[in-house]
């Protein structure tokens, strides 16, 4: 609708998948795609290893308005988050009137998850398996990039990934090891490399 000429798309975890369903509806143009640390299955969100429904319940259970930034940043790191996290999870606290306040649409993110673990996407990835090396769908490569650390691919989906890499030419997994879930926090150097390299 911008008329922008969109050649990639990158999402991590909800956005990996947000990225896959792009995949999927644009068979044509787009030559890269990066899947961060996202789970193609669908599968029960309390099942899913992902800490994104715990995130959201933190959220939701943390009192507004929020004294201060730095208040927000103690009660998610005392929910058990690390400090990287809070962080990243503090763009949203905004100041508003008497303090400050989450500007997030919280019943929102929850139909979004719900639809998220609802859905099976790895039928876009399968579908490369018969491109040749870089062609894929229209030239197109698909890097997937996953956290040794992360508990949110499941050792099934792990295997699965890598079956299919061999199977795959136009599709490559790589492995971040020092990383969990949260890639971009975890390993920035390590994801700035991968990317580099793809490009």
């Amino acid at each position: 609708r911008l008329g922008l000429d969109v050649r990639g798309v990158m999402g991590h975890s909800f956005g990996g998948k947000v990225a896959l369903a792009y995949l999927e509806r644009r068979p044509e143009g787009i030559e890269r795609g990066f899947i961060l640390d996202a789970d193609p299955s669908a599968r029960p969100a309390g099942e899913s290893g992902s800490e994104s429904p715990g995130v959201l319940e933190l959220l939701r259970a943390i009192p507004q308005p929020i004294a201060s930034r730095e208040a927000f940043l103690e009660a998610v790191q005392t929910a058990g988050f690390s400090r990287g996290i809070a962080e990243w999870l503090a763009m949203n606290v905004r100041r508003e009137g008497d303090g400050f306040r989450i500007r997030l649409d919280l019943d929102v993110l929850n139909d979004l998850l719900t639809d998220y673990f609802a859905r099976d996407l790895w039928h876009v990835l399968e579908d490369m398996e018969d491109a040749p090396a870089g062609a894929g769908a229209e030239g197109r490569r698909v890097h997937v990039v996953l956290g040794g650390r992360s508990a949110s691919i499941s050792p099934a989906s792990r295997a699965r990934f890598e079956a299919l890499s061999a199977r795959a030419p136009s599709l490559s997994v790589h492995v971040l090891p020092r990383a969990g879930h949260w890639l971009h926090v975890d390993d920035p150097d390590g994801l700035f490399d991968v990317i580099r390299a793809a490009l």
